[in-house]
């Protein structure tokens, strides 16, 4: 079946009665975005005959902002970008990969590939902890047991009811489930009845006149028994159409907020925990927000203009959810402190995006609610999507370093596109990758051996992957010339490097000016620690069960947030990959990511940065005993000792530590997007990008769900797909929420 390509694409324009002449599309960048793109293009077998592909790519390797590499000098270990978790919300993703892995797993002959199937490749994450300092020195976690989620992530051929939650109403009954599952065995009589919930029951003007037959029965006594009370909100609302949900949802919300006064008495008098709740709490004010703003007939962005955390406060949230490590938690997930200072005071998200996110990853999963890869992110995601897109005839220009775009005169579209480029393969094209343990990885550097200018790429130390590195100079520079290099162009360079590579496009268009300052970036910083002792002799398990006695052991990979006094407040243990590397045995025992934000005011220059990165961790680790329990040499001391970190014999004290992996994030090109108050509006779409012949793909596009995820990235692609080629029909998610 031919492509359904819409009427106005560029690919079926022509100015004779002849078909129109294969296109030639040009994509700039090798992140998420980007590959994605190039994978959904050329899904479709008859492809080819519309248009050819050539993607153009600073540096030796595919994935950008997820990159990872083996470092072959270190045991092939992997060393990330960051971390990187999937959500089982993610439905564009998993779809998108799941269609790479039944092509890749087809090649003929069969690469060395060692996760075939997307199943070998990921692993369910059930277990949540944060950590709470309940006193100075002293940690306590806080643990979250998330339950599977019917079907499997990105299935487009299951038939089950996958979005669990479609409609406010089967949101609100299944959190006063969640309510009553929890809360019903506490609730004590209350003496009296309030007046005014009295007088409202009675008198029931606010309700349609469909509920009116049962309401008339509900017993004058109901407001002393907070179990009673959701029993009537359940009934009411699972009575209720989205007709009838409209007319009655400030009765609903009154109930609601009734509820919620019944329950905050109930923490006063700590019949219920603060952690319960906090989690009450938060999801009763979501539903009163939801229903008070008509959330369910508005779009989402009619509350753009308003940070996440004065909407909740407006529509009642308690000082205590408000600053708790389970609200924190949320905002350290998206890196949403532009200013760089952790908590409260520094954190900023518009409501529309954080709702929306929310309830996406908390509600609309597939099997379970978080998926790890097992190996890195260029061996799970990137490897296998360049080895399928190489088959299917895309070409892949690696070391060229786009350095800007040109307009045509009258600044109506794209004209040129300067390239330098940073190296000269020996031999065309370059090979990027190598094996191993027999089974195709990205390298951590270039293969120097394999290009022209290797020796002194590796005598200089330069990394590639930063713009106009210092000490280095192009081996040449090239303009790619519109109607005869490319007929078009789409854009997968992130948005804090398009302002020196489109000072054209921004002088030309306010709409471009406006993006460029208002869409919002910050640079992340990572680490990574290999351990000999497990899990459970580093003390984790100690800690654990010291707050929760009947955990069974082993317990699973923990992934903890809101760690106290640091920036790197996010800890993984990511034990599944280690046997992908080529440790000795017993040689490492666990081994420990750790991410967070960066202060923007960092340097750029990346080595400079990284030591801020090996301070911080250094502070982190100088007080850690309180999260692994016996990390320390001398009693009584809360530093790491050294020699439980894995590192040669021949390396003591902090050497250790040196050895292991640091990475500051601070490149135009690796900074992670935002979503600040009030700068959804000038997200641009990706096929409205003001010049001709220019889409643009990235997670800083206005996608749907405009925040730096994977999914948001994958979105964007499909968006621009979707204008080219009509392929897909429809883009889960690009819609609000219900």
């Amino acid at each position: 079946m031919p492509l359904p390509i819409p009427e106005h694409s560029p690919l079926l324009s022509t100015e004779t009665s002849q078909p129109p002449a294969k296109k030639k599309i040009a994509i700039l960048g090798g992140g998420v975005a980007a590959v994605s793109t190039a994978f959904e293009l050329t899904n479709h077998e008859d492809w080819h005959e519309y248009y050819d592909i050539t993607l153009y790519q600073m540096g030796w390797r595919l994935g950008g902002k997820g990159a990872s590499g083996r470092n072959q000098s270190r045991a092939d270990r992997i060393e990330e970008h960051g971390l990187h978790v999937w959500s089982g919300s993610y439905e564009n993703a998993f779809t998108l990969l799941r269609q790479c892995y039944q092509s890749y797993e087809a090649l003929q002959p069969s690469p060395g590939m060692r996760h075939r199937t997307w199943e070998q490749a990921f692993s369910p994450q059930n277990e949540i902890y944060l950590i709470e300092e309940i006193e100075p020195g002293k940690w306590q976690p806080w643990a979250f047991h998330i339950p599977n989620f019917a079907g499997e992530p990105g299935n487009l051929d299951e038939t089950d009811d996958y979005n669990q939650v479609k409609t406010f109403t089967e949101l609100l009954l299944m959190f006063l489930d969640y309510i009553q599952d929890r809360a019903e065995a506490r609730f004590e009589p209350e003496p009296e009845i309030e007046p005014e919930t009295s007088t409202f029951l009675r008198n029931h003007n606010l309700w349609f006149d469909s509920l009116a037959d049962w309401l008339s029965d509900i017993p004058e006594t109901l407001s002393s028994y907070g179990a009673t009370l959701i029993q009537v909100i359940k009934k009411a609302v699972a009575n209720l159409t989205d007709e009838l949900l409209s007319n009655t949802s400030g009765a609903i919300r009154i109930l609601l907020e009734r509820l919620r006064s019944i329950l905050r008495g109930l923490f006063e008098k700590g019949t219920i925990s603060q952690h319960q709740w906090v989690l009450i709490d938060y999801g009763l004010t979501i539903a009163c927000g939801i229903l008070a703003d008509d959330l369910m007939s508005k779009p989402f962005d009619s509350i753009s203009h308003l940070k996440f955390d004065d909407w909740l406060i407006q529509h009642g949230l308690s000082d205590e959810t408000l600053k708790s490590p389970f609200l924190s938690a949320m905002y350290d997930l998206v890196f949403a402190f532009p200013g760089g200072q952790i908590g409260v005071e520094g954190r900023d998200v518009d409501a529309a995006t954080m709702l929306k996110v929310n309830l996406r990853v908390s509600l609309r999963n597939r099997g379970a609610p978080l998926w790890r890869m097992n190996s890195g992110m260029g061996d799970i995601v990137f490897e296998p999507l360049y080895a399928v897109l190489k088959s299917r005839g895309v070409k892949f220009k690696f070391f060229h370093e786009v350095t800007s775009l040109g307009l045509s005169p009258d600044k109506k579209s794209i004209q040129n596109i300067n390239i330098g480029i940073q190296a000269t393969p020996k031999k065309h094209p370059y090979n990027p990758l190598i094996k191993v343990n027999g089974f195709w990885c990205w390298p951590n550097k270039p293969v120097y051996e394999r290009l022209k200018e290797g020796e002194a790429l590796k005598a200089n130390k330069i990394d590639l992957e930063i713009p106009r590195y210092p000490r280095w100079h192009f081996q040449k520079e090239i303009t790619l010339k519109a109607g005869k290099d490319f007929d078009i162009v789409i854009l997968g360079i992130p948005i804090a490097a398009l302002k020196d590579l489109c000072q054209e496009l921004i002088a030309a268009s306010p709409a471009w000016e406006n993006m460029v300052n208002h869409v919002q970036t910050i640079p992340t910083q990572s680490a990574q620690l290999w351990l000999r002792p497990n899990l459970h002799d580093l003390g984790w398990e100690e800690l654990v069960k010291r707050r929760y006695p009947d955990t069974p052991t082993p317990l699973a990979l923990p992934m903890v947030g809101n760690i106290p006094h640091t920036q790197l407040d996010t800890w993984v243990a990511m034990d599944q990959v280690l046997p992908e590397e080529s440790w000795k045995p017993d040689e490492v025992g666990t081994l420990a990511y750790f991410t967070g934000i960066m202060d923007p005011a960092s340097p750029t220059d990346p080595e400079a940065s990284r030591e801020i990165v090996k301070d911080n961790m250094l502070r982190l680790l100088n007080q850690i005993k309180p999260l692994w329990l016996f990390a320390n040499q001398i009693d009584g001391d809360n530093k790491l000792d050294w020699n439980l970190l894995a590192a040669p014999d021949s390396l003591q004290g902090q050497s250790r530590f040196d050895y292991q992996y640091f990475r500051a994030n601070v490149a135009p090109s690796e900074r992670y997007t935002l979503s600040v108050t009030g700068s959804k509006q000038f997200r641009l779409r990706g096929d409205q990008s003001q010049f001709e012949r220019l889409y643009l793909v990235g997670d800083w596009t206005n996608n749907g769900l405009n925040l730096g995820m994977v999914e948001a990235a994958v979105m964007s692609a499909l968006q621009v797909s979707k204008a080219l080629i009509g392929m897909p029909l429809e883009i889960s998610g690009e819609d609000d929420f219900f």
